[in-house]
């Protein structure tokens, strides 16, 4: 699972494998098409051009899991709005875990290093639909902006309490849209005071790598400078948890570690590294 703005490995030669390119003869001078063995071969040349991932960097990859009581999902019975937000199914999305594997979702996941803040242009959306926030937890990097939509037929508003970055309580009416910038890096509790059981977090993260763990409890973040690291883990209802981990060049590295269900104090952890020197 990715997150964040990190470098990923182009696909534009992978996609150029697809797309048949015409081979020129002395004479005539007319395009021909490859065939038979000339065209396995041009592929092959091909497929060996396909950028491989940095071999300078490594990558950490692993899982969270839970150890506790698992409370029931259960649903939310909307208070305001009734005819149109009780038309949705709206779940408990504070304590998410995979049943199965113990996996817990939305656990942010970053790795401890120097400040870094993002210069593109890319916009990060966090949606008001079906009377919830999508997604329930957002990351992105310091200097992010962030458009906040309403896709619903109903007002809605939105409430952010920051102590770091600029504080805001704006309305925004069915099939508007507002866009903030996040400059530093804080965990901030976004709600909609028209509709109480609506929040949602946004996490500015301080390092470039970052993500967030899916419905399995998984995550991955790739090209990491080798070295020795602090991973920081955060989730809204059990509280702040750090591993050390040992990151090699070229090399996979994993993190597995458990949330306990006990009060929001601060559990260390250790990682392994699947690499060897």
């Amino acid at each position: 699972m990715r997150s964040g703005y990190m470098t990923k490995p182009s696909l534009f030669f992978a996609l150029s494998v697809l797309l048949p390119c015409p081979v020129w003869s002395a004479a005539p001078q007319h395009p021909v098409s490859p065939s038979g063995a000339s065209q396995a071969s041009v592929l092959k040349q091909r497929e060996a051009s396909v950028e491989q991932p940095d071999a300078r960097t490594g990558t950490l990859s692993g899982v969270i899991t839970y150890a506790g009581p698992i409370p029931d999902a259960g649903t939310i019975q909307p208070n305001s709005d009734v005819k149109f937000c009780g038309k949705h199914v709206i779940k408990k999305k504070t304590l998410l875990v995979d049943r199965a594997t113990m996996g817990l979702k939305n656990v942010v996941v970053e790795i401890k290093g120097k400040s870094s803040r993002y210069r593109g242009k890319k916009i990060w959306a966090l949606d008001q639909r079906g009377c919830v926030f999508i997604p329930h937890v957002l990351t992105v990097p310091q200097g992010a902006v962030i458009e906040i939509k309403n896709s619903d037929a109903v007002l809605h508003n939105v409430r952010v309490r920051s102590k770091l970055n600029r504080s805001f309580n704006l309305a925004i009416p069915a099939g508007k849209s507002v866009k903030k910038k996040f400059h530093r890096r804080e965990k901030i509790k976004v709600l909609c005071d028209v509709h109480p059981w609506m929040h949602s977090w946004i996490v500015v993260c301080k390092s470039r790598f970052y993500a967030l763990t899916d419905d399995k409890g998984a995550f991955r973040i790739e090209g990491i400078p080798p070295g020795d690291y602090e991973v920081q883990l955060w989730h809204e209802t059990l509280g702040k948890a750090k591993a050390k981990v040992d990151i090699r060049a070229g090399q996979p590295s994993t993190l597995r570690f458990v949330l306990k269900a006990t009060k929001a104090t601060a559990v260390k952890g250790r990682a392994r590294s699947t690499g060897k020197r």
